[in-house]
């Protein structure tokens, strides 16, 4: 086993679903897609079951999601572009299969193997039967114990890349809180990535890895329009030290400007693992993280994150994330 998954119990639902970005008027487009697709499944619904061993309601779950998958891509069909299709349906099946590997994970039971393979039988059929989507089901990715990875790098790309764009043109204020959430994901990416051994699985299509995120970061500015990145060779892989030097460079202000603290920053014991991922209850800030409560209603309904991580945080690893998100936030460059 890798030394580093002892390091590593679970990756936070925030990095998928930010109550930040849910109140926000203006969101990323990975943002509006996984606040969609995850309210529109009642996906945190099942969390909470699956984190309190409700049996019973994980099997009603199970029962209604044939009918709220339909009224969601009900919903979808009529607000999506044609040209959003594809990031939709690629992250649909993303989360769809978080679901399965959230069921493998609480019971690994042939009941257990059953019910999932009905869920994606029925997943499979409507959403055939949403022809204007033209989503299929695809059923290759379940299994893949990098999933979480691979999805954190391509909605940090894709987020990042919208923030390039000449489409984006928000006032300062929604730049702030936006790059405040990019760089908590970041945060927790990064974090991942200096704990692991195996830095091949940050390596995804087309040569896209870890650096090419940081380059890009790079050139993220509020009220300015950024220069397109130059285009990286990211054939050789950088050294964990470099990565982060790349970013390091990026930060080169005080956090604050004129004197006076930038409205947008929080301090790193205001920055929390909390999640509350029942649909009906709002979420509770406690002074500091508790392991056993607050890291644990956090992740992926005790989802490992690859699988096998089965051990628990120390405290000093999480105040290592927040206080180098913290870090990452209050310096970027801003104008």
């Amino acid at each position: 086993m890798d030394p580093g998954y002892l390091k590593i119990s679970r990756i936070p639902l925030k990095v998928f679903y930010d109550e930040d970005a849910v109140q926000s008027n203006i969101k990323l487009p990975s943002e509006q897609r996984n606040i969609d697709i995850i309210k529109g499944i009642y996906f945190r619904r099942l969390l909470q079951y699956i984190k309190n061993k409700n049996t019973k309601n994980i099997n009603l779950w199970l029962n209604h999601h044939e009918n709220k998958l339909k009224k969601h891509l009900g919903i979808m069909q009529e607000k999506l572009k044609e040209e959003e299709h594809d990031k939709y349906c690629k992250n649909l099946n993303y989360i769809l299969d978080l679901v399965v590997q959230a069921l493998k994970k609480f019971n690994d039971s042939n009941e257990f193997f059953r019910l999932s393979h009905e869920f994606d039988e029925k997943s499979k059929n409507i959403l055939n039967s949403y022809k204007s989507l033209k989503c299929r089901r695809i059923l290759k990715d379940f299994q893949d114990t990098n999933l979480y990875i691979k999805k954190i790098m391509y909605d940090l790309l894709d987020d990042i890349e919208y923030m390039l764009s000449d489409q984006y043109n928000p006032i300062r204020t929604q730049c702030l809180n936006m790059i405040k959430r990019i760089a908590y994901r970041w945060g927790i990416l990064r974090h991942i990535y200096n704990t692991v051994s195996d830095k091949s699985i940050f390596t995804l299509d087309n040569n896209f890895t870890l650096y090419t995120i940081s380059e890009k970061l790079q050139h993220l500015k509020c009220n300015k329009k950024p220069k397109p990145p130059k285009t990286v060779n990211v054939d050789e892989p950088k050294p964990v030290i470099e990565l982060q030097s790349t970013v390091t460079d990026l930060l080169e202000s005080t956090g604050s400007e004129n004197g006076k603290e930038l409205s947008g920053v929080e301090k790193p014991e205001s920055l929390s693992f909390q999640l509350d991922i029942n649909e009906d209850i709002h979420s509770q800030t406690d002074s500091q993280p508790k392991l056993d409560t607050t890291y644990a209603a956090a992740s992926l309904a005790g989802i490992s994150l690859f699988g096998t991580i089965l051990y628990k945080v120390k405290y000093h690893y999480i105040n290592e994330i927040l206080c180098k998100i913290f870090l990452f936030y209050v310096n970027i460059m801003l104008i």
